[in-house]
């Protein structure tokens, strides 16, 4: 799949780059990419060890097509329009889950054609800057970036852009530990723009991060009517981005309620749109929800498969508090399976990762999880302590819920 993902990446760029360049790029680059390929052929006679593979040459031609591409639309666009190609290019990378390349492009247009870059695309590069440092768990970078776009987006007078970048604010304050009080506000407010200048696609984002939220505070039935309510709309706009986001995080929802079948119908449906829409972030995301369905159908060998499948896509992201929560998943496997050090030995790396950046919830997920795993090992002053260290992650973020499931396994312990 990787390869073919790949592959579809630079065929993206390369129909943006025609695109907007004008019939004669592609006949243009095309001899370029000719001649490059058979001097590298000729001149790769005798490599090091280390790149002699044909899966490493196939790497290194994709990478130099990929910045020839870009270099050589240079040639047929002025300096106003190559920004605003570059942005293009930005948005497709990460599309793509190619993080790296959409910081590079970033960088390139910042540092090299700053001058030419007009208000709108200035805004809008350091909304995708902070999503960028969002995807990597670096809050404070993330931060300094929406509020940069923010105040850009104000002088513009764009409602558009102000509540796309309010909402942004708002899933950082949740993923970063914040009061969940501090987001719905954001939320809220993004949806009171959205609705007022008639914006659907925010006050439909908006929403959705509203759910989310009931969602993490254990209002799953309020959650649920409102991601019914977006699906009519969504169907009929063909919005195939929120359709994915939607039915993954109904799945949610199906989880929490113990509807296993309905949560894998709802994920099998995000995963193919995602796949449609070659949307690696969101793919990831319906892998891990799925590798915990499984988990939860006692499907181990599929569990840990999907597992190891999101860990490698998050990786290449740079997500690290996701990487967290699969190796909780992986941790609960092998509990389940009774390979205790193993399973100790996963928890530990997810608890290390949560408390280094974190995420409450996640915090909270796990600490229970390592609950259980003492429980069942007989290990209750451990336990005990795990499961009161998980009340307080949920207490931060105000998880009733959650801490409701927590206090009545500590109840085991105490009676």
């Amino acid at each position: 799949m990787k390869t073919n993902l790949n592959q579809a990446f630079l065929v993206k760029v390369f129909d943006t780059a025609s695109a907007s360049c004008g019939s004669s790029f592609g006949d243009s680059y095309s001899k370029i990419k000719d001649e490059r390929e058979k001097f590298l052929k000729d001149v790769w006679l005798d490599p090091q060890d280390e790149v002699s593979t044909e899966e490493s040459k196939a790497v290194l031609f994709r990478d130099i097509d990929f910045e020839n591409i870009i270099t050589h639309a240079a040639n047929y666009l002025n300096g106003s329009d190559y920004t605003i190609f570059l942005f293009e290019i930005v948005n497709i990378s990460i599309q793509f889950g190619k993080i790296k390349k959409a910081e590079g492009v970033l960088k390139s247009l910042f540092s090299l054609y700053r001058s030419f870059i007009n208000k709108k695309t200035n805004a809008d590069s350091h909304a995708v800057y902070g999503d960028i440092f969002l995807s990597k768990n670096e809050y404070e970078s993330a931060d300094t970036e929406y509020k940069k776009s923010l105040a850009i987006y104000k002088e513009l007078g764009s409602a558009q852009g102000m509540a796309s970048v309010i909402n942004s604010m708002g899933i950082l304050k949740m993923e970063s530990g914040a009061q969940y009080i501090d987001a719905i506000t954001d939320f809220r407010e993004a949806k009171t723009i959205a609705r007022r200048n008639n914006i659907k696609s925010e006050f439909q984002n908006a929403i959705l991060n509203l759910s989310n939220v009931s969602i993490m505070m254990g209002n799953y039935e309020e959650a649920r009517e409102n991601f019914e309510s977006l699906l009519p709309d969504l169907r009929d706009d063909d919005n195939l981005d929120m359709l994915a986001r939607v039915h993954h995080n109904l799945s949610i929802v199906n989880k929490f309620s113990g509807e296993y079948d309905e949560a894998s119908a709802n994920l099998k449906l995000s995963i193919e749109i995602s796949r449609e829409l070659n949307d690696i972030p969101q793919l990831a995301l319906s892998y891990l929800e799925k590798a915990e369905i499984s988990y939860r159908m006692k499907d181990y060998h599929s569990s840990a498969d999907l597992a190891t499948t999101a860990f490698h896509l998050f990786h290449d992201i740079g997500d690290k508090v996701s990487c967290g929560d699969i190796y909780k998943i992986l941790g609960m496997i092998n509990r389940d399976m009774d390979q205790d050090n193993l399973a100790e030995s996963f928890f530990n790396t997810s608890l290390k990762i949560n408390k280094q950046y974190h995420f409450p919830l996640s915090l909270g997920e796990t600490l229970f999880e390592m609950g259980e795993h003492d429980y069942k090992r007989g290990n209750f002053d451990t336990a005990k302590k795990n499961y009161k260290d998980a009340i307080s992650a949920f207490t931060e973020i105000d998880a009733t819920q959650k801490i409701e499931e927590v206090e009545r396994q500590l109840s085991r312990i105490n009676s």
